[in-house]
């Protein structure tokens, strides 16, 4: 999995959600892509950022230090493009179509390769 949220943000497992807001503003400071000029600056502030919403929120916590799942993204970072434009995300499970008939395909297939079956 790489390195943890702790070491991450360069805290013990059982620090306080001061400490994490703490540590994470100096370590941010570093980062930031408005002040570091290293090429990955974005990457590694985002991944800052994630470490400490995961472990000042008491349950999302809980639950990375149970089983190490960091939270799903929100919807915004999941489907950037619809959110961008205004529009909600598409449904890609197409629920509303109806579904394809296969019962005459072998005809379709047949008819496709130029024979003629029935």
């Amino acid at each position: 999995m790489g390195e943890s949220l702790y070491s991450l943000l360069g805290v013990r497992e059982d620090a306080d959600p001061e400490t994490i807001r703490r540590a994470y503003r100096e370590r941010a400071s570093d980062v930031h892509p408005d002040v570091s000029d290293a090429p990955d600056a974005t990457r590694r502030f985002k991944r800052l950022t994630v470490a400490r919403d995961t472990l000042v929120d008491e349950d999302e916590r809980a639950r990375y230090d149970r089983l190490g799942l960091l939270p799903e993204p929100p919807v915004a970072v999941r489907d950037r493009r619809s959110v961008r434009h205004g529009r909600p995300p598409r449904d890609r499970g197409r629920r509303d179509c109806p579904a394809p008939r296969f019962d005459r395909v072998h005809v379709n297939v047949a008819a496709w390769i130029g024979q003629t079956a029935l």
